[in-house]
């Protein structure tokens, strides 16, 4: 983004962002206020970087609706409605061709994962 008030993007330029970010992030450099409540946040007001997003989608993907996902620097994890879960090492494995899902080797990182998704908008069940 360019143009007056953009200028404090330009130190955040890593940061994760989501599309929930647009709106508050245009609206901040504009001067105006979002009118409510809004999940995503102004990129341009500073505060503490996050290390995850955290979405959740509704598609015709093998019908399994809803998927929730959570994703870090490395790793993101789609959790499906029906419990199906793929989990990727995103600096391994960029592409998402090999689920580690289950695997004993992220056994941890997944755990994390499954709990920051549960509290986040409560299990799945």
């Amino acid at each position: 983004m360019a143009g007056p008030g953009t200028e404090k993007l330009k130190a955040r330029a890593s940061e994760m962002v989501a599309q929930t970010d647009i709106a508050p992030t245009l609206a901040g450099p504009a001067g105006l206020r979002w009118p409510g409540a809004a999940s995503g946040k102004d990129l341009t007001a500073g505060g503490a970087a996050r290390d995850a997003v955290l979405l959740e989608y509704y598609a015709k993907q093998k019908w399994k609706n809803p998927v929730r996902t959570i994703r870090t620097r490395r790793y993101k994890l789609n959790w499906y409605n029906s419990g199906h879960q793929e989990l990727y090492d995103l600096e391994k494995d960029p592409h998402e061709t090999h689920n580690l899902a289950g695997k004993p080797v992220v056994r941890g990182v997944q755990k994390e994962l499954e709990r920051r998704i549960s509290a986040w908008r409560g299990p799945i069940t």
